[in-house]
């Protein structure tokens, strides 16, 4: 699919996650493993402790804090993020988009030498995420201004909607992707504007539904379904001021 591309682009992040099925799913050496493979383009270690509270097996209902180590590794800008835990591997673009024809190839690289070191059974989940903050410099102003994707408000509330948070799943190929569109409204960087976050996500939501040598393709049909649902969110006159770039 051919997409627009702006000067002024909003997006402020774009994630592709996977989950795996792993032999051995709490193999300590992977993380060390695999950062031998792309030290060279992410020479930064971190690591990071989550929190995540997971069913008692046998219980009514309980569940328990289990903290998930992640390693992490940053490229020397920290523009872009690869992360990895028990059965994840998640590749984060944190700021510079350079555009899907370059990060899918980049998204690739790191998945496959995953593959090789880590050897799954197969693939659970995957997900490719768009996050765009939208400024726009007033504070009173009509949301069909500048959105498609917005919460209707009843006929007989005058005062035009500030603060919402809207969020729809669509369920596509049969069921085995969703997507999920948010739109919320955030705090702005300057007092005098308002700003939004729209979020788009692709999933694939059914375990083992794509196979890992049908990935690459997953992931154009993700990317093309977060385009159309961000391109057809917003009004011409919101993409004017992101300000198109002539790519016919």
């Amino acid at each position: 699919m051919k997409t627009k591309k702006y000067k002024k682009s909003p997006i402020i992040e774009v994630v592709c996650e996977f989950r795996f099925e792993l032999e051995n799913e709490s193999d300590a050496t992977l993380p060390g493993l695999y950062f031998s493979l792309v030290k060279d383009k992410f020479p930064i270690k971190k690591q990071r402790n989550l929190g995540i509270m997971v069913p008692i097996e046998g219980s009514k209902g309980e569940s328990e804090m289990v903290v998930s180590h992640l390693a992490q590794f940053y490229n020397n800008e920290k523009t872009q993020l690869i992360q990895i835990g028990n059965n994840l591997l998640s590749i984060n673009c944190l700021k510079d988009y350079p555009f899907w024809e370059n990060f899918r190839p980049s998204i690739m690289d790191i998945f496959n030498k995953y593959i090789d070191i880590a050897k799954p059974k197969s693939i659970k989940r995957i997900a490719l995420k768009s996050i765009n903050k939208i400024e726009i410099a007033k504070q009173s102003f009509e949301l069909s201004d500048y959105f498609k994707f917005f919460p209707a408000s009843p006929d007989n509330i005058e005062t035009p909607v500030k603060n919402f948070s809207l969020h729809i799943e669509t369920a596509l190929h049969d069921g085995r992707d969703v997507l999920a569109m948010k739109n919320v409204s955030t705090i702005p960087d300057s007092n005098e504007n308002s700003a939004f976050i729209l979020d788009f996500e692709y999933i694939m939501n059914k375990p083992g539904e794509v196979s890992i040598e049908g990935v690459e393709d997953w992931l154009g049909i993700a990317h093309d379904q977060l385009y159309r649902a961000f391109d057809e969110s917003i009004t011409d006159k919101l993409k004017l001021d992101f300000e198109p770039i002539d790519n016919e």
